[in-house]
């Protein structure tokens, strides 16, 4: 012990040096706020390639298997029982329409209109019309019958329908005009433009040009040459058809029509008769004809005036 140490004084002091010591070994070093963070990871280097090279392709990635959501398989059984229960259902329906509904009295016609005749309810081909259709329904609409219900009668050349549910039916009948009246021994019959013989249809007296016949046939149509005028006159457009005068089947020249005016046109047969009107309707159109006494269409390409 040095000669310090021995007075009281010495021995304080050395004891303070002592505890001072010992304090400064037990307490760990401050660290600084620098050294407390983590060392941040280096990014790895990005190779860039040498000029002129194209990049390397890159690796294609394995895609992640999702698992399928479980409650989809809890619910197709549930949706298969409804497509079941949808698709008998729907055969159900079908069954019961083509069976009692289609044909019941929930759809029965009841109210018939008929357009397009003559005479409207006075014909007596409105009232059979009329018959065949309230057997009917409007889902069960049978045309044959209302074909044979129109045959007795043949002013009328066609029948439509169009059903109005519930309880509606419109018929439109489609006529058969007269276009000549076919003269024998002082009977008269007004004709149609195919030929057929118009028995119970009115015609204006002089409104028609005549067609002379040794005898009216029972049939249902004109034969012969007769048949072949009505049909040129059938296929004449209307305003020239109300400019005819006279029809006649003339030796060699055919069916020959005569015009008001006193000009004849010549067609030969009735095959073709549209297109022959329209070469004979733009030869009397042409204002540089000023004097014809015929013109013959029998070749309606190339017509010829005399």
């Amino acid at each position: 012990m040095s000669a310090r140490a021995a007075t009281p004084a010495g021995r304080r002091r050395s004891a303070a040096r002592r505890d001072g010591a010992a304090a400064t070994r037990s307490k760990p070093a401050a660290r600084s706020p620098a050294a407390r963070k983590p060392a941040a990871r280096s990014k790895p280097a990005v190779r860039k390639p040498a000029p002129g090279r194209p990049p390397a392709p890159r690796r294609p990635t394995a895609r992640r298997r999702t698992r399928p959501w479980r409650g989809r398989t809890r619910q197709r059984p549930r949706q298969l029982l409804w497509a079941k229960v949808a698709v008998l259902g729907a055969i159900v329906l079908a069954v019961g329409y083509f069976a009692w509904f289609r044909d019941s009295s929930l759809v029965a016609v009841r109210h018939v209109s008929i357009d397009g005749l003559s005479g409207g309810a006075a014909n007596p081909a409105a009232a059979a019309l009329t018959r065949a259709a309230e057997g009917m329904t409007t889902l069960d609409v049978d045309e044959s019958r209302l074909d044979a219900a129109a045959a007795p009668f043949p002013e009328i050349a066609s029948v439509s329908t169009h059903p109005s549910f519930p309880h509606g039916l419109d018929i439109e009948v489609t006529e058969r005009p007269p276009v000549v009246i076919a003269r024998a021994a002082g009977e008269a019959m007004p004709v149609a433009g195919d030929g057929t013989i118009l028995r119970h249809t009115a015609v204006e007296r002089g409104s028609l040009p005549s067609i002379a016949v040794d005898r009216i046939p029972s049939g249902a149509r004109l034969r012969g040459a007769a048949r072949a005028e009505a049909r040129v006159v059938g296929a004449a457009p209307r305003p020239l058809r109300r400019e005819i005068e006279a029809v006649a089947d003339i030796g060699s020249s055919g069916v020959t029509v005569r015009m008001r005016g006193g000009i004849e046109l010549r067609f030969g047969g009735a095959s073709g008769a549209r297109a022959k009107w329209a070469a004979a309707a733009a030869v009397l159109a042409d204002r540089r004809l000023t004097a014809a006494q015929y013109v013959d269409v029998r070749v309606p390409r190339r017509p010829a005036v005399g």
